[in-house]
């Protein structure tokens, strides 16, 4: 510690140094990724930084509309949603306060630490500005045993994809001629990237976006030790999806709004307990002020929709909403890929084993507070229990409300039936069997083979007393199902795999969400629309399908003599991989 000190305390006053990982240098060293590194850059001043955000301001603001509201006549559809733009980047957040120094500042500095450093000292690279004649981008040191490596990286013009593609030999070539290497002694190193479909997390501008807006991203990683840029059966890849919870545009988005009331449910239900253990039950139990709910309507409109469910009538149900889906395939013709998962979700509405409980699930949820939901329930009980109306009720329906609904020798004295937390008790039971049905549907068209399994781990458990811990697990093992499926949507739309290759991915992402292992351990989370990542096994057989140009392509050669070391590496990227604020535009090969 002391050591580096005294090395920054040697560098130019307008020189930094710090211990930082950067998305550019990790992606032309992935080595680096998890090492730690040192950059020597000049810090953005706040005025520099005051004034990017003024810029930023305005070029927002040029899209203001202000002054007296605008008039529009528009045929046909008038309904506008709101959207969010992503604003896409290539590099991380926070990246562009990093200046580079020139190529003199540069090299006065790394001779400045090679005075210091040992074989323990991690790597350390200088920003450069690229406005000497090599255009260059970093320069760097490290010590690795015996060896003391320098590294230079520079760009060159931008290339075509045909030029990049067809470039390999040459580059071997000219790794020959530098190293003196047999061609057998050179180690051959390459990856591609193929961005699939939106925009990975972490080089979203977090400020400017919402994650509710967040569409999701997919990307296929292919390494291998080949110079040919078509993937083979023996390279190594792998597949990287990300999904957000309550995603705006998702399938399964009402589902994911049930959990959320499901979660808030039982949290009522707790602390109300909590409160009645602790003998300060005076106070009836009580929707709190943050509660929230996306499906609250009238009280009135509530009971007259129940007055049409308790006559057979269910003509009070949005089921006519559904939307087309277009499938994100180069070939939509595909016969191949038949598993329709989303048109699955979006039938659910007309699933054959819904029965009263579920259409009653549906109207209560619509209650703002909890006097009205005990009112909503007082009706029903009423009809069926004083004036004999008979509800469709499958035998299999295991809920408590309906046992009470279907006993022959239910009394017709029923208040003690909406005492203290039992009325939301049985709306969140039903809600439960309505949900568990549900997501057993979906993976039933999917022909998921350890569905019997997730039946007997969804089985309702209401017939004994009402426990907290019990509904939770069930909850918590319904998300981790929720996020799989997310993942498994998200692969279908955006790759062309057969059914069996779905099947596959869908059972390992499984294995690493439903289990004790899982990113998911809790639900008190739940709220925050969290995003979530998949990192598996690509599927062999899927490879062919990889038609896609790649995003990221990175060759690394290498040689090793007695007395010489080298590693040449080019790096060709689609979409500039340095802060644009600091480089020009443009396609990046790195040498």
């Amino acid at each position: 510690m002391l050591e580096l000190e005294t090395l920054r305390n040697n560098l130019a006053s307008s020189v930094k140094m710090d211990n930082i990982s950067l998305s550019y240098v990790n992606c032309i060293f992935p080595e680096f990724k998890n090492t730690p590194y040192f950059i020597l850059y000049k810090e953005a001043s706040e005025s520099i930084n005051d004034c990017t955000k003024r810029t930023d301001n305005d070029e927002t603001s040029q899209f203001d509309l202000t002054g007296s509201p605008l008039k529009y006549s528009f045929k046909g559809e008038n309904d506008f949603e709101d959207s969010t733009i992503l604003i896409k980047q290539n590099w991380h957040e926070g990246e562009e306060k990093y200046l580079p120094l020139s190529r003199t500042e540069a090299c006065i500095a790394l001779n400045v630490c090679i005075d210091f450093i040992n074989d323990s000292f991690p790597p350390i690279f200088a920003l450069c500005d690229s406005k000497d004649h090599k255009r260059s981008k970093l320069l760097g040191a490290m010590i690795e045993g015996e060896w003391f490596t320098t590294i230079e990286v520079c760009t060159v013009d931008n290339e075509t994809y045909e030029t990049v593609k067809n470039c390999s030999s040459k580059i071997f070539q000219q790794h020959l001629e530098l190293s003196r290497a047999y061609e057998q002694d050179i180690i051959v190193s390459a990856f591609n990237v193929f961005d699939l479909f939106g925009t990975k997390e972490e080089i979203i501008v977090k400020d400017k976006n919402i994650r509710s807006n967040f569409e999701g991203s997919l990307s296929v990683k292919v390494d291998t030790c080949s110079l040919s840029i078509t993937p083979t059966r023996t390279s190594k890849n792998i597949l990287i999806a990300q999904i957000a919870t309550n995603s705006n545009d998702s399938p399964l988005k009402e589902l994911w709004k049930q959990l959320l009331l499901l979660n808030q449910y039982l949290n009522i239900v707790e602390n109300y307990t909590k409160n009645e253990d602790s003998h300060y039950n005076s106070v009836p139990l009580k929707f709190p002020h943050d509660f929230i709910n996306p499906y609250e309507e009238e009280l009135v409109t509530i009971l007259n929709n129940l007055n049409l469910l308790l006559n057979g009538d269910h003509s009070f149900r949005n089921t006519s909403d559904t939307k087309k889906h277009k499938i994100n395939f180069s070939n939509e013709e595909n016969t191949e890929n038949d598993m329709k998962i989303r048109q699955c979700i979006e039938s659910l509405s007309f699933r054959h084993n819904l029965d009263f409980t579920d259409f009653l699930w549906e109207l209560l949820i619509r209650n703002s507070n909890y006097f009205e939901m005990i009112k909503c329930i007082h009706t029903v009980l009423e009809e069926i229990i004083i004036n004999d109306c008979l509800p469709q009720v499958n035998f299999t329906n295991s809920t408590k409300f309906a046992k009470i609904i279907t006993s022959p020798h239910q009394q017709k004295i029923f208040s003690h039936l909406l005492s203290g937390s039992l009325p939301l008790e049985y709306v969140i039971d039903m809600g439960f069997e309505k949900l568990c049905k549900d997501y057993i549907s979906i993976l039933a068209n999917i022909k998921f083979g350890e569905l019997h399994d997730v039946q007997q781990k969804l089985k309702n458990a209401s017939y004994n007393e009402f426990t907290i811990n019990t509904y939770r697990k069930r909850l918590l093992y319904l998300v981790q199902i929720h996020v799989c499926l997310e993942f498994i949507l998200l692969i279908q739309d955006n790759l062309e795999c057969s059914n069996d290759d779905l099947r596959t991915l869908f059972c390992c992402a499984f294995k690493q969400y439903v289990s004790e292992k899982s990113p998911i351990q809790s639900c008190c989370d739940l709220h925050q629309n969290k995003i979530y990542t998949l990192t598996l096994p690509f599927p062999i057989s899927a490879i062919n399908h990889l038609n896609e140009i790649p995003s990221v392509r990175r060759i690394s050669l290498s040689s090793q003599s007695k007395l010489t070391k080298l590693t040449t590496i080019k790096c060709y990227s689609q979409l500039s991989i340095f802060p644009t604020n600091i480089y020009p535009l443009g396609k990046t090969l790195i040498d």
